[in-house]
């Protein structure tokens, strides 16, 4: 019977020389601080391969893997490695070579594990280094961030005042086609040039059953008594609700509500617009009883056909169809920004009442309606207001006058809705005229906010 020939074993003496006339077949050599690395070849009698330190270290860090020998002064980031030849042939010599590399940038790295005497760690440079890099990671990292953060509220602003939007014409099909009104007065109460004394069921609120807020909107009481004035409990349990639709992301006051009679009504960024300049309607001195604000703008050197009436005024709004400027190139609904963050009694931005500057947009005289975003001092004129015009949040708290403007936390513009549902961001660098027509539905003069 013939003998099987059975492979020829190699000690591990054999095994090494292979290992390392293989590794001389590589000729891999690294440059690193400007000297070769060539990895040791030496094997010990047990049979364990090692390598040799680098040259440039004389000899301070160990041959690793050698039985019995000191391990000297190394960095605690480095691992002992014994690599038994009685593995794969060349894979000791692989895993030689690569942990030569290794050790050799550790010590370009760090060049305190090249003084045996120093305890090993990083020197206050190293640790200055690091900080350095790791600011400069954050100074890139962070406007980047930051823009992606912001266009994501930007969208989700934008979606929200188009559900408005949605919601003001899903209100006009079972109400013979005409928006909701700004704001329903009592009749029997008279007007007032200061913040009214009798509010009723605001635009927004008539709108609750579109926005999916059936339950809040049937909890309300059925006659429009004046809740701020009367303390109408029903009327504050609504006023005191949060609406995340309501709520622009870019703002950060909606957490602070406004106190009124010992309830705190809650914030939104969104308001119907009751005109561009000079008007009844505009200046929140409205007609009573319903009917379209007029006005002579003469003196302003404008159009006489400039009314200033928005869409949505005092007792009235205007029917889609007579939006003679053209639903697309008129605005329904604005951004306005909260006062919160400027004081608590600030009213700007509290979504049920129906006034200048909380749920309504509206100019008066023309050097205060400007451009979206304006910092004039008088731009706003609300009750409590805070005047910052350096940070876009002019007001003029003392004037008998209710106004208020389109304000936003995005940069360099607004967010609109324009009568057609549309969306349009409009720039701060608008022209006077261009927003005045805007916010006008029948100057007669179609003007688009692109």
């Amino acid at each position: 019977m013939a003998s099987v020939a059975r492979p020829r074993r190699e000690n591990p003496a054999q095994r090494a020389n292979s290992c390392n006339r293989f590794m001389k077949g590589l000729s891999l050599k690294v440059k690193i601080t400007g000297e070769e690395i060539v990895p040791g070849k030496q094997s010990d009698a047990s049979g364990k391969v090692h390598f040799i330190a680098p040259p440039w270290t004389k000899g301070r860090l160990p041959d690793l893997g050698v039985p019995g020998r000191s391990a000297g002064k190394i960095s605690p980031y480095l691992f002992h490695y014994e690599i038994d030849i009685l593995l794969k042939q060349f894979y000791p010599c692989l895993m030689r070579y690569f942990l030569s590399i290794f050790l050799s940038f550790e010590v370009a790295m760090f060049p305190t594990h090249l003084h045996p005497g120093r305890k090993p760690g990083f020197t206050l440079i190293e640790l200055l280094v690091v900080i350095a890099i790791i600011a400069i990671l954050i100074g890139l990292l962070l406007p980047a961030v930051q823009k992606v953060r912001e266009a994501a509220a930007n969208a989700a602003c934008k979606n929200n005042i188009k559900q408005l939007a949605i919601a003001c014409h899903n209100f006009t099909d079972q109400n013979q086609s005409k928006l909701p009104p700004a704001i329903q007065l009592n009749g029997g109460v008279s007007r007032n040039w200061a913040r009214g004394q009798a509010f009723g069921p605001n635009w927004v609120v008539l709108i609750l059953p579109f926005i999916e807020q059936s339950a809040l909107y049937n909890s309300q009481s059925s006659n429009i008594t004046s809740y701020p004035a009367n303390s109408n409990t029903t009327w504050q349990q609504v006023g005191v609700s949060p609406i995340k639709l309501l709520q622009c992301p870019g703002d950060s006051g909606h957490d602070m509500p406004y106190p009124i009679n010992g309830r705190d009504f809650a914030r939104g960024n969104y308001a119907c617009n009751a005109g561009g300049i000079h008007g009844p309607g505009t200046a929140w001195n409205g007609t009573e009883n319903g009917g379209s604000p007029t006005n002579d703008l003469a003196w302003a050197g404008l159009p006489t056909t400039l009314t200033g009436g928005g869409v949505m005024c005092i007792n009235w709004a205007s029917k889609i169809n007579n939006v003679r400027d053209g639903t697309s190139n008129t605005i329904m609904i604005n951004e306005v920004r909260i006062g919160a963050h400027l004081s608590r009694d600030d009213p700007r931005g509290t979504w049920a009442l129906g006034y200048p500057g909380a749920s309504v947009t509206a100019g008066h005289f023309s050097w205060d309606c400007t451009v979206p975003n304006t910092n004039e001092d008088n731009a706003d004129d609300c009750e409590g207001c805070v005047n910052n015009g350096n940070d876009r949040m002019g007001a003029w708290t003392g004037c008998p006058y209710q106004q208020g403007q389109a304000r936003s936390k995005h940069t360099g513009g607004v967010n609109a809705a324009l009568c057609d549902g549309s969306v349009r961001f409009v720039s701060n660098n608008i022209s006077q005229s261009a927003w005045w027509y805007l916010n006008a539905s029948d100057d007669g003069i179609p003007n688009s906010p692109d």
